[in-house]
C-alpha cells in the first residue's frame, strides 16, 4: 500500500500498511528523548484512513496516550 496525499496535502494511507502494528508509547522514547521526526499514523474513522504524523518537540506524550489507549496509533515495523 503507497501513501497517498489529499486535496489539503496531507499524507495518508487508505489502509493499514503491512510493515505497521500499534505503537505504545516507549515507541517514541530514545534513552530521555523523544524521537523527534520520527513517524507514525493515526486512524481517522471520519475519513477511515490512516493519516500519516510526525513527531515534533511539541508532541507530547499525553497526546500520543489518548491515540494509543483509543487503539487508533501505528508504529512502522520498518522503514523499508
Amino acid at each position: 500500500m503507497k501513501e497517498q496525499i489529499n486535496d489539503r496535502g496531507y499524507r495518508f494511507y487508505p489502509s493499514l500498511p503491512e510493515n505497521t502494528r500499534p505503537g505504545h508509547l516507549v515507541d517514541f522514547m530514545k534513552g530521555r528523548s523523544k524521537r523527534i521526526g520520527m513517524e507514525y499514523l493515526t486512524y481517522s474513522d471520519i475519513a477511515d484512513v490512516y493519516y500519516v504524523n510526525v513527531v515534533r518537540e511539541g508532541t507530547t506524550g499525553a497526546r500520543i496516550k489518548e491515540f494509543i489507549d483509543a487503539g487508533m496509533l501505528y508504529v512502522f515495523t520498518n522503514t523499508n
